[in-house]
């Protein structure tokens, strides 16, 4: 008896969850300003230097990098001689 007071008691509660009806939000307006919150350095190409890059194949990690972005996007890693070969 017990343990169908408790599963009624359960279907009661989870059927007033989804009885429960959605209340609508008003959409936010987009913030213009929203990408300078977040790029500090707004450059074609930007390399950052002595950096430890962990490529996460379980190979050790690699000291000493120069990682190139061009375009949003990682161009070149390497170390500084290589990087600089590529017109960084």
């Amino acid at each position: 008896m017990a343990n169908a007071a408790l599963l009624r008691t359960g279907l009661l509660t989870a059927a007033t969850l989804v009885v429960v009806p959605e209340t609508s939000l008003p959409a936010q307006a987009p913030n213009p300003n929203a990408r300078a919150a977040f790029v500090k350095f707004d450059a074609p190409v930007i390399a950052l230097a002595h950096t430890r890059v962990i490529d996460g194949t379980g190979a050790p990690a690699r000291e000493n990098q120069v990682i190139v972005i061009r375009g949003g996007n990682i161009a070149a890693v390497g170390i500084s001689s290589d990087a600089h070969g590529q017109n960084a």
